[in-house]
């Protein structure tokens, strides 16, 4: 797997990350990262991997559901900080219209509408679903 230019946002987003290894890493090219034999290099490298992994892997697995015309849904459990990355990549597939992943603790908000993509975060997401049922009326 070819490690991105943008590494760094992944590697922020993985559930271990630390302050220390964002340092190590930030003189680092993605070229640096993939033939490097140092060993903690390599594991950033893992570390990389694994979230750009799990992105694909949500990316092709879940599945929304429509509430009403104006609302997809789906549920989400990433291990890494990846919520973000996904939600928007559902909203760019589906413009102008507001999805929402989620689970029992955290959900995801994303919009696409002028070229501009518009995010929140929420709690749980049967809460964010209700407030959005009530607001559109469904």
């Amino acid at each position: 797997m070819r490690i991105p230019d943008d590494f760094l946002y992944y590697l922020s987003a993985h559930e271990d990350c630390s302050e220390r290894l964002l340092l190590r890493a930030k003189d680092l090219s993605a070229e640096d990262l993939e033939v490097s034999t140092d060993a903690e290099i390599m594991h950033i490298r893992k570390m990389v991997q694994a979230v750009l992994t799990e992105v694909h892997r949500m990316e092709a697995f879940v599945r929304l559901r429509p509430l009403g015309s104006h609302v997809l849904y789906g549920y989400l459990k990433p291990r890494h900080k990846i919520g973000d990355i996904i939600c928007d990549f559902f909203a760019r597939r589906n413009p102008q219209t507001i999805v929402v992943l989620g689970n029992g603790h955290e959900s995801w908000i994303s919009l696409h509408h002028g070229g501009k993509i518009l995010r929140k975060r929420g709690t749980k997401m049967t809460e964010t679903l209700e407030q959005l049922k009530s607001f559109f009326n469904c």
